[in-house]
């Protein structure tokens, strides 16, 4: 076991692997299901970022180095990622696909951020989407290159740099959010000690690489722990999520993450049978983060895979955000996963380097009532104004406390999430949260999509009403009206005033899966889903 100082920085943690275990795997890319993988050594790691590293400039105080990566292959993002680092630039995760929907969120990053440079791989035709809003920066091809070729080359490492990382964009826009080195590194530290990771440990996920999930959680943590990381093309999942399912069996996975609707998605694909020889006792743990934590997926998990290995102490929710660089909180436990009486899941203590608090009405809560969650600490990074050059936070090291816009409350140490501030609906005088009706809508309707639920407030009868938009899985047909209004009623104490059930992929989403449910409200209010609609229901008699 290699030993590292305290002060350690993740650039000399991964020359000391490149060194000590210099033909291991650190990142394995699988991007066809014909294609067993394409492997990049520590060695080779190192060598290559090195050698593109030379032909970036240094960054420095007064003018710090902001770099975009567009790259479709993820060990060129990668190593894109080491090569930044490696002269004390900040990385601007950009996505690995230019379609028109995603085209428009790497608009906003570009216009958000000002790079100086972008690395990519793209094509010249993907290239001359970007060009008309790339303003001065200089476009860098990361190039193929010869093991020969890249070992010549030496890098210039020294400590500094960061991420300029952007939320989702499921409830705004994405904003910049700027953390250092200082900061990623204090929430590497916490994600390895809460889940033990080290260099025996090996991670396969899918999430894309510019998500807080997938950067941090997949790539970041890894080079960190020195964990061999198997990335999934995320389309090989959303095309079969039973790829997911063989591929942590072939490598032997020991840790896996994703939203709730990913496990879902599992659950439901495997009632049409399992691979063959599916052995899931590898797991250690399954992080379950990113949205609401359902008890269904949860049991639906235990009931399907259970009998092929997979224990429930290995199911992880938790609680993160990319404000926090990642990790707040992880409520994995001997026996699995516990929920509160609401079905609101124990996502844990705060980790060692955030300071989690309850306001509302600008105090501070008490002992298990409910307000907005608020996050302190050395992980936690600066959210740039708009209009703000980011470059003016590059040398902050701590920054002011982050208002999460999640309701929630502490009890006995522990966290529980109930809602976003932004997904709050009232009704006649009584709140409720999108997620509540979601989450009771999932159990409800058996023939839902996973995860291809919006529910939101919306103008009926000169009031405010309650509508859902779900989405049915092709030749099955909605026969759950009565339970699904009985199980809203009776659990929240509302009625549902209009139910859209929709086919499949009918629902506007971010690049790593999740429901905007604002552009679905907004699709609906301009008839823009009328052909996608298999049935329209409203209900006017209101409780």
């Amino acid at each position: 076991m290699i030993q590292f100082s305290d002060g350690c920085s993740i650039l000399e943690r991964v020359e000391r692997h490149a060194i000590e275990r210099p033909d291991e795997n650190a990142f394995v890319y699988i991007s066809d299901r014909s294609n067993p993988g394409q492997a990049l050594s520590w060695s080779e790691l190192w060598a290559r970022s090195a050698f593109i590293s030379d032909s970036l400039p240094v960054s420095s105080v007064k003018q710090p180095l902001g770099v975009l990566l567009f790259c479709r292959n993820d060990l060129h993002f990668i190593i894109g990622l080491l090569a930044i680092w490696m002269r004390g630039g900040f990385a601007i995760p950009g996505t690995g696909s230019l379609n028109r929907k995603i085209l428009e969120r790497n608009i906003h990053i570009l216009d958000a951020s000002r790079p100086n440079i972008i690395l990519h791989d793209l094509t010249d035709f993907e290239l001359e989407k970007l060009r008309p809003n790339a303003g001065g920066a200089v476009f860098q091809r990361i190039e193929p290159l010869s093991s020969d070729k890249a070992r010549s080359s030496h890098a210039l490492c020294q400590r500094g740099g960061g991420v300029v990382q952007f939320s989702s964009g499921t409830t705004s826009a994405p904003k910049a959010i700027v953390l250092t080195e200082q900061m990623i590194v204090e929430n590497c530290k916490a994600i390895a000690s809460s889940y033990n990771l080290s260099p025996e440990s090996v991670g396969v996920n899918w999430l894309p690489l510019h998500h807080d999930m997938g950067l941090v959680g997949s790539v970041i943590s890894a080079l960190w722990s020195g964990a061999l990381s198997v990335l999934l093309k995320p389309t090989l999942f959303i095309q079969n999520p039973l790829s997911w399912l063989s591929t942590i069996n072939n490598w032997r996975a020991t840790s896996i993450s994703a939203p709730n609707f990913a496990y879902a998605s599992l659950v439901h694909a495997a009632q049409s049978g399992l691979p063959d020889d599916i052995d899931l006792s590898c797991l250690k743990t399954a992080v379950i983060g990113g949205e609401p934590v359902r008890r269904a997926t949860v049991e639906g998990l235990i009931e399907t895979f259970e009998t092929v290995g997979l224990s429930p102490d290995a199911l992880a929710p938790c609680y993160g955000l990319a404000e926090a660089t990642l990790l707040v909180s992880s409520g994995q436990r001997r026996g699995g996963p516990v929920f509160d009486n609401d079905d609101t899941a124990l996502l844990g203590s705060p980790i060692d380097a955030l300071k989690v608090e309850v306001w509302r009405d600008g105090l501070q809560c008490a002992d298990g009532e409910e307000g907005e969650v608020v996050l302190s600490g050395r992980s936690v990074g600066h959210i740039v104004p708009i209009g703000k050059d980011w470059r003016s936070f590059a040398n902050q090291h701590t920054a002011p406390p982050v208002f999460s816009g999640d309701f929630g409350f502490v009890k006995d140490g522990e966290l529980c999430v109930t809602g976003r501030k932004a997904n709050k609906i009232i009704l006649r005088g009584r709140n409720i949260f999108a997620e509540d009706v979601e989450g009771i809508a999932q159990a409800a309707v058996p023939e839902m999509v996973p995860g291809g639920v919006a529910a939101f407030g919306i103008a009926q009868d000169s009031t405010e009403g309650l509508c859902i938009l779900i989405e049915v899985r092709k030749s099955q047909e909605f026969n759950h009206l009565s339970e699904l209004n009985s199980q809203v009623g009776s659990r929240l104490g509302v009625k549902l005033s209009r139910i859209v059930i929709l086919r499949n992929a009918s629902l506007p989403r971010t690049s790593s899966g999740k429901v905007i449910r604002a552009a679905a409200r907004d699709l609906l209010i301009k008839g823009a889903l009328k052909e996608r609609t298999r049935e329209d229901v409203i209900q006017t008699n209101h409780r």
